[in-house]
């Protein structure tokens, strides 16, 4: 029987997704090493398969590390996705031409080098000519051996909005930086009449918005949640009466899969909400295992703790759905790890 299968790995404080297609090609959905190493490297996991697509959700590094290696080495990628837009090609143009740029520009322009622009020089160097696909909830749904990937988020809108206030900053205008999360790909993978949502580092607002273009499409609920934004509170609205992720996702209780890759993350809140609403599996999670005290230095400011790695629960979780509607899952689940004294 033809299946859709996800391979989820431990990345740290990143996230690392393997789509692996019913003709047995690849798509690879961001991608992080592993400061633990419970994985193999980026190459040997995607060997000399088929890549369809690399996707970038958003620019930030700890969803794009890996990618680097596969864009520069692999023979046989076909697409290159990401939601970056124009502000791609701006950033590229700040970093190379930044020591002619005037001075009331320049000092904006070596902050944006100093953060993520220098990974996403690394990245859009190793794309060269590779066909490009940018991701917004317009596009028009995209076929793979049988599979429909459908882009619920974000908004166009969102994407020029986020370039038009980059633009303004460098001309001198005052407006205040976007956070990337606002770009973040909201992916609907639908195969056998089930979906799974991969959601990224999407924020509230993007959340809302998805809302409204799955239940334009008559989409399914999602049997599949990669939890958005590694459990932070700002992608979840737990307001009563507030829509949010969860109402994407089956009533039955759909698998969540947590990347939390520090002692920040998941929310508490979240967390909680996550183990009474999906069947929860971690792949790292800094709510569990915790060790030492919350603020070793007594710093006195509210809220002061140390940023620790988050505990690893498991190398590698797999999911696959088949093309008879059925799906299984492969990984320890949070009430297994609890029951067992693991964490």
């Amino acid at each position: 029987m033809a299946k859709l299968r996800f391979d989820f790995f431990e990345s740290a404080n990143g996230e690392t997704i393997i789509v692996e297609f019913p003709d047995g090609g690849v798509g690879i959905v961001d991608a992080h090493p592993s400061a633990e190493k419970t994985r193999p490297q980026i190459l040997d996991l995607v060997g000399k398969r088929k890549v369809h697509f690399v996707c970038l959700t958003h620019p930030h590094a700890d969803h794009g590390v890996d990618l680097i290696p596969i864009l520069r080495n692999h023979g046989a990628v076909h697409e290159f996705w990401h939601t970056n837009s124009d502000i791609s090609s701006f950033v590229y143009h700040c970093l190379t031409e930044r020591p002619n740029y005037p001075s009331p520009v320049r000092e904006f322009v070596n902050r944006l080098a100093d953060g993520w622009a220098d990974f996403l020089l690394d990245l859009y160097s190793s794309v060269r000519e590779l066909p490009e696909r940018k991701l917004h909830s317009n596009v028009q749904p995209i076929e793979i051996a049988g599979v429909r990937i459908w882009i619920l988020g974000p908004e166009e809108q969102q994407a020029k909005q986020f370039v038009e206030t980059y633009l303004k900053r460098a001309s001198g205008v005052g407006k205040l930086l976007p956070s990337p999360n606002l770009l973040s790909a909201i992916l609907g993978i639908e195969y056998g009449g089930c979906l799974a949502v991969l959601g990224s580092d999407a924020l509230k607002a993007g959340w809302n918005h998805a809302l409204e273009v799955h239940k334009a499409h008559g989409l399914p609920r999602a049997v599949v949640l990669k939890v958005p934004h590694h459990g932070a509170a700002n992608a979840l609205a737990l307001e009563k009466g507030r829509k949010n992720y969860f109402d994407l996702c089956s009533k039955q209780r759909a698998v969540g899969i947590l990347f939390a890759g520090d002692s920040k993350h998941p929310n508490k809140k979240v967390f909680d909400e996550l183990r009474t609403k999906t069947l929860l599996l971690c792949l790292s999670n800094g709510q569990k295992g915790a060790q030492g005290p919350a603020n070793p230095l007594n710093i006195k400011m509210p809220g002061a703790r140390s940023v620790r790695r988050s505990y690893v629960c498991q190398p590698q979780i797999t999911v696959e759905l088949s093309s008879d509607g059925s799906f299984k899952v492969d990984g320890i689940h949070c009430e297994e790890c609890l029951a067992r004294s693991v964490c």
